[in-house]
């Protein structure tokens, strides 16, 4: 009767990314993060070590993200957002993470970098999929940070969002 949705967010900032590869992107809460929303309305989020989203029942799910980093300290650089699904209707992707946008991050003062994933993805129920960012440049170092937060600092905030759309 109801469709399956998720939206879920980070408060809590990861450090210790490493430069270069696709990292799984820690949503620590669940809920919409201007209203409080409900945000998991069959259970299919999972949080601690697997943190992925786990379809419950069949069929094409919209996705939607932004992954934030936090500042480089210079040069050229650039979020990616990607999504990392345990099989998309019983196939075994050949790529993986997929991967979405690709944005330029700043080294302005408070404002990082980050990059959207929009996305439709068949899943059958049990079929999962995980958020993912990689920083790469080399004005991150060798490790890099996500930027976190809630209200105002909501703002850059990492989430994302799931809904079922049709079988």
């Amino acid at each position: 009767m109801n469709r399956p949705y998720l939206m879920a967010y980070q408060t809590v900032a990861q450090t210790g990314l490493t430069t270069g590869a696709f990292s799984t992107v820690v949503l620590d809460t669940l809920g919409g993060i201007v209203h409080a929303d409900t945000g998991d309305n069959y259970g299919g989020w999972s949080t601690g070590a697997s943190n992925l989203y786990t379809a419950v029942v069949p069929g094409w799910y919209l996705v939607c993200g932004e992954f934030f980093t936090a500042n480089a300290s210079s040069g050229t650089n650039t979020v990616t957002a990607g999504l990392l699904p345990s099989t998309s209707g019983g196939r075994t992707p050949s790529t993986t993470p997929d991967y979405y946008q690709a944005a330029q991050a700043t080294t302005t003062s408070g404002t990082g970098g980050g990059a959207t994933l929009l996305a439709l993805q068949y899943l059958l129920a049990g079929e999962t999929i995980t958020p993912q960012v990689m920083g790469s440049g080399s004005g991150y170092g060798s490790t890099y940070a996500t930027q976190a937060g809630t209200g105002a600092g909501g703002l850059f905030a990492s989430h994302l969002g799931a809904v079922w759309i049709s079988e």
